[in-house]
């Protein structure tokens, strides 16, 4: 299984095949969005939207506190 992290866009018209989205929290903290489990290219993958489901989050409001702890965690 591959762990992708990128923007929100990426989930869009159909690129990732059999989504099915999980929302988890971590010792962190909460996500900035629910993990999306799928397939890619025929691989399995989990997809993390950085800036969130709707781009809610710009670069610079993307939430800090353990956020590289949190993305870690949850690959």
């Amino acid at each position: 299984m591959l762990a992708l992290i990128g923007g929100s866009g990426f989930t869009g018209n159909d690129v990732i095949e059999d989504c099915e989205e999980i929302e988890i929290t971590t010792p962190w903290g909460a996500p900035s969005a629910p993990l999306v489990f799928g397939r890619l290219g025929g691989r399995s993958i989990v997809f993390l939207r950085r800036h969130g489901v709707k781009h809610e989050f710009a670069p610079h409001r993307v939430p800090t506190s353990g956020r590289c702890r949190r993305r870690a965690w949850r690959v």
